[in-house]
């Protein structure tokens, strides 16, 4: 399991301040918004492209297995936890 990796993120910011970045206004080095990502060469010493990561045990009660990246994630948690919820109250 995963999480956003924003440059709020306490770990995160220690992790950009040890490598010599700062955080301005919720972004790396005043200037991007996550702080691991592929691709921005420019911030390679303070963005990294390896996830963290943790490791969840999947339960037979558990509904759904999500696999998504950014933004997608939380809309989609969104609208399936609202969709469980409204099932749930509307069940006999």
């Amino acid at each position: 399991m995963s999480y956003d990796h924003k440059a709020g993120d306490a770990k995160e910011m220690q992790r950009i301040e040890a490598a010599g970045g700062y955080i301005a206004n919720q972004r790396v080095n005043g200037y991007l918004a996550v702080t691991r990502s592929l691709g921005d060469s420019q911030m390679k010493q303070f963005v990294v492209g390896s996830p963290y990561t943790t490791e969840t045990t999947l339960r037979d009660d558990d509904d759904f297995l999500i696999l998504a990246c950014d933004g997608v994630s939380l809309a989609l948690l969104l609208f399936l936890w609202r969709r469980r919820r409204r099932n749930r109250t509307t069940r006999p």
